[in-house]
């Protein structure tokens, strides 16, 4: 079949029988490349306005904490702060719900500890997660620990989050056949566990020279050991009561697991 080379349907130059309509069109008139979302690059931005705050806090302190030093270490101007951020305080407050959002996924994620090596090789890799979150949100963690520097809500955040551990390690360490039959001062034997985890992660934030691969072998024996062994019971020994939720009398939870103000002691 001869091809008609005066259609206007066909061009030359296009080759034979090649159609007008399928010719590559000019640069001009080609569809733009794909661009980042507006909305992507100011989630970009603002995370690192979020990670120079946090970098800055951890090497200055919540309290020194300077807008010009982040916006350094970020690489923006002082506008652009402005644009995700109404304060430093309001930064201080997106890296305090950062905090807390990170560690209730960890809280989350604790095992059900069944007993022999599979279940301790289950807590240690969930003690070295703890470990490695707190690390990477130590001042704000610090801050929710300590009564003293912490106003009201701040402190409540803090119990609640430390409340919830304690429940988490009580069911994770308490086996199906213990439902029936719980072992006796669990809820106090988790409470007392979640408490010494937090206060050795504190003590590595303020700078002990404790190896964190070391302080999570120690931890995962320190928890199995506690709910492998039972108290002995004396005769007059009643069954203990239920633990109150710390929630239901701030003031009171407050003082009874505030940090004491102030740099702690150095080992000696």
């Amino acid at each position: 079949m001869a091809i008609d080379s005066s259609n206007p349907a066909f061009t030359a130059g296009a080759g034979p029988g090649v159609p007008r309509r399928a010719r590559a069109l000019p640069q001009s008139r080609r569809a733009p490349a794909a661009r980042p979302t507006r909305r992507g690059h100011c989630q970009h931005t603002r995370q690192r306005l979020l990670d120079a705050g946090r970098t800055v806090s951890g090497q200055q302190g919540f309290q020194a904490l300077r807008v010009d030093d982040v916006v350094r270490l970020a690489g923006t101007s002082h506008g652009t702060f402005y644009l995700y951020f109404s304060s430093r305080q309001d930064l201080l407050a997106a890296l305090t719900r950062d905090a807390l959002r990170d560690m209730d996924a960890v809280v989350a994620a604790f095992p059900r500890v069944s007993r022999g090596e599979a279940g301790r090789a289950a807590l240690l890799l969930w003690v070295r997660r703890f470990c490695d979150t707190y690390a990477e949100h130590n001042t704000a963690l610090r801050l929710l620990s300590n009564a003293d520097a912490a106003n009201q809500n701040v402190r409540r955040s803090g119990l609640r989050l430390l409340w919830r551990l304690a429940d988490a390690i009580t069911r994770g360490m308490t086996t199906p056949a213990d439902a029936a039959d719980p072992p006796r001062y669990a809820e106090l034997t988790a409470l007392a566990c979640a408490m010494m985890l937090e206060r050795m992660n504190y003590l590595l934030g303020v700078g002990l020279p404790w190896q964190k691969h070391d302080l999570a072998e120690r931890v995962t024996a320190i928890f199995a050991a506690a709910f492998a062994a039972e108290p002995p019971r004396s005769r007059n020994d009643a069954s203990p009561a239920p633990l109150s939720h710390p929630g239901s009398s701030p003031a009171i939870a407050a003082r009874s697991f505030a940090a004491p103000s102030g740099a702690p002691p150095r080992p000696g």
